[in-house]
């Protein structure tokens, strides 16, 4: 895991300079997902949803920017990836764009199971 680890800290210094660099956010979202993906292989439940959570985050900001379908896809992956945890563990907060609700600066959702999968379904929600 030390590349993961090693290109999670190389998009954090990237993104400290420009917070809002689209292939930076692309690049460390990917990277969170492909984390989980060993988590979840190790039944490290916890972690994988973890950075699942942290995968959507940084993608999110990135759709924010742009309508690319690469950046969707990749948020797809990380609410379906979720599908494998039990109920009590396959929970994320989100932007409240992602679920059409009501925003308030710096608010996020806990939304559940079934929402992260109905989320991971849909493609273009913002």
């Amino acid at each position: 895991m030390g590349n993961y680890e090693e290109s999670l800290e190389d998009f954090k210094n990237l993104l400290e300079s420009s917070a809002d660099y689209l292939p930076g956010l692309k690049g460390i979202g990917e990277t969170h997902l492909s984390l989980a993906r060993v988590y979840l292989s190790q039944q490290l439940n916890g972690l994988a949803r973890d950075m699942c959570e942290k995968a959507v985050f940084y993608l999110t900001k990135a759709a924010i920017q742009c309508d690319f379908a690469c950046v969707w896809k990749l948020m797809g992956d990380s609410c379906t990836l979720l599908s494998k945890l039990p109920e009590t563990e396959a929970h994320l907060e989100v932007h409240p764009r992602l679920v059409n609700a009501e925003e308030n600066e710096g608010d996020f959702l806990t939304i559940t199971k079934a929402e992260v999968l109905e989320l991971g379904a849909r493609v273009r929600v913002m």
